[in-house]
């Protein structure tokens, strides 16, 4: 039943999405939702297209990735963040790699297109990727690790891409750590900041419990279940 109940989530949430386009008005993708289709995210290299919906509460994760409000609107300049279950919607966090093209389409046809520059682990109580940018940028947040077990987690993988003018020109994009984060943090190596390092294969050691309580998006799924 679960998976069929997903199944027709996701063809309603399609349908939404195309009348919201069409109109460029909310549209609800059944009558009780709270929620409604405010743009299309998409990661070309991976063949990823994801329907973005109003919010980022577990009611509304539970279906799709979520805008989360206080942070830019798609669409706008500033920092627009996402958020996603990392089993579902956000599983593909996990295969982004520095460079990597991403997109955003608005109900009202605007698209932008982003490049990946870096990622990193974040406690759930650092509230700095949320904060504004001096560039438009589009910041992804969903639950990490990846394959673990525990819902109930306090880490976050955090992508940050920011806008670009020219989507085919080369890519000059490094990884590169958010202040006060060295590949030690990630890698337990001692070697301190270390270029080049897989974003797609990170071993946080000495992250967890180093911030205080903040706004990241997703808790304990018990409150969250979103990511």
């Amino acid at each position: 039943w679960i998976p069929a109940k997903a199944a027709l989530a996701g063809v309603l949430l399609e349908r939404s999405w195309e009348q919201a386009r069409e109109s460029s008005a909310p549209a609800r993708p059944w009558p009780w939702a709270d929620f409604a289709p405010v743009a299309r995210l998409e990661a070309p290299r991976l063949g990823v297209s994801r329907v973005v919906v109003s919010d980022a509460g577990g009611a509304s994760l539970a279906f799709a990735s979520g805008w989360v409000p206080g942070t830019a609107p798609p669409g706008s300049a500033g920092n627009t963040a996402l958020a996603g279950h990392r089993d579902t919607t956000f599983a593909f966090l996990e295969h982004l790699a520095p460079g990597d093209l991403l997109t955003l389409e608005t109900t009202s046809g605007e698209r932008r297109t982003y490049r990946v520059t870096w990622a990193r682990v974040a406690h759930q109580g650092d509230s700095r990727p949320l904060e504004p940018t001096g560039e438009a940028a589009l910041t992804l947040v969903t639950c990490w690790p990846f394959d673990a077990l525990d819902p109930a987690g306090e880490l976050r993988w955090v992508v940050r891409a920011v806008a670009v003018e020219s989507p085919d020109a080369g890519s000059t994009a490094a990884l590169r750590y958010a202040p006060g984060l060295t590949s030690s943090s990630l890698t337990g190596s001692s070697d301190g900041h270390r270029d080049g390092h897989d974003v797609r294969k990170p071993r946080p050691r000495t992250l967890a419990g180093q911030m205080p309580p903040g706004s990241m998006p997703g808790g304990p799924r018990s409150d969250h279940p979103g990511l």
